[in-house]
């Protein structure tokens, strides 16, 4: 379907013909969108290539007991790892004269290019940009499982690119047998606490984050306020874990979702091939229309699968 601009409630409330008056940017307020939350709990790897190549490395035991004959052991062995971006595009387009007779008509007076129009850069800066962010978070960045390209036609809402959730089904990531979510909050945050509890030391150390959808992160909040906070010395921070050194994280791409994961900060990654093409544009005009144009290339996944932990919910 072509996009269009959408004014019919505002020429049947202030008619269809343009009036100079006071009003200005100032006097349109654009709907509420979700930022991209979720990129910034990744560590942002930058590239020139469309997939990261990374490895692991690890080697078996080096220590013994001495004797005077050389007897080495401790076997080593490098593992490829490789987090592949998905190909990502903003194609979209507005007819500026569309407002000219109309309450709006401020955003495209005085031009004569319709390319050089205010409400060109107002449409990209308050519209276009914060919604592809919403849309990465929304569709994409968790929930996205990337379909086949239908030549001449745009892809549906989660199908640009393989998102979080279908990196947690990798081989090597490790699940933790703990059922169901519990409703209860107090119950929901001992079962947050046995998943940490169950994540071997090591690794639990270097824990920092333990990411889930926000109503799970306001339901932790509930539920340590009301087991720690009756009857000891209030504590101000409530997604911390009581007894290790880690907090939940709600993130709004998880919503609607019961998983629940963790990993080591660096182990995360997000790679970004050409990232300024995010915020910037080919604008074309075709007589009276404007196009924009841009792409680029994001993906999610994870340095070493076994460092990441979740609950054994279904993905």
């Amino acid at each position: 379907m072509e996009p269009t601009i959408n004014i019919a409630d505002l020429l049947a409330e202030f008619g269809s013909f343009y009036r100079a008056g006071s009003q200005n940017v100032k006097d349109v307020r654009v709907k509420l969108m979700q930022p991209s939350v979720t990129e910034l709990f990744f560590t942002s790897r930058l590239t020139t290539s469309t997939r990261l190549e990374l490895a692991n490395s690890s080697i078996t035991r080096v220590l013994q007991a001495y004797q005077s004959a050389f007897t080495p052991i401790g076997d080593t062995t490098f593992k490829p790892q490789i987090i592949t971006l998905d190909h990502l595009k903003i194609d979209a387009k507005i007819l500026p004269h569309d407002l000219m007779e109309s309450w709006m008509g401020f955003l495209v007076e005085n031009a004569q290019k319709p390319a050089d129009t205010p409400l060109v850069k107002y449409w990209l800066e308050n519209l276009v940009i914060p919604k592809f962010h919403e849309d990465l978070e929304t569709y994409e960045i968790f929930k996205g499982i990337k379909a086949p390209i239908v030549p001449g036609t745009a892809s549906a809402p989660g199908a640009s690119m393989n998102g979080i959730k279908e990196k947690l089904k990798a081989a090597g990531t490790n699940v933790i047998t703990v059922g169901a979510v519990p409703t209860d909050p107090v119950e929901f945050c001992e079962y947050v606490e046995q998943i940490v509890a169950e994540i071997p030391e090591l690794i639990r150390t270097k824990i920092k984050r333990v990411a889930m959808n926000p109503n799970l992160e306001l339901r932790f909040k509930q539920g340590k306020r009301a087991k720690y906070n009756q009857y000891y010395a209030q504590d101000t921070d409530l997604l911390k874990l009581a007894d290790f050194d880690c907090s939940v994280a709600g993130l709004p791409s998880h919503t609607g979702s019961d998983v629940i994961w963790t990993t080591i900060e660096d182990n995360k990654i997000i790679g970004n091939k050409n990232p300024k093409n995010q915020t910037t544009f080919d604008i074309q005009v075709e007589n009276r229309e404007v196009k924009v144009l841009t792409d680029f290339h994001k993906g999610v996944g994870f340095w070493t699968n076994d460092l990441v932990y979740r609950n054994d919910v279904v993905l």
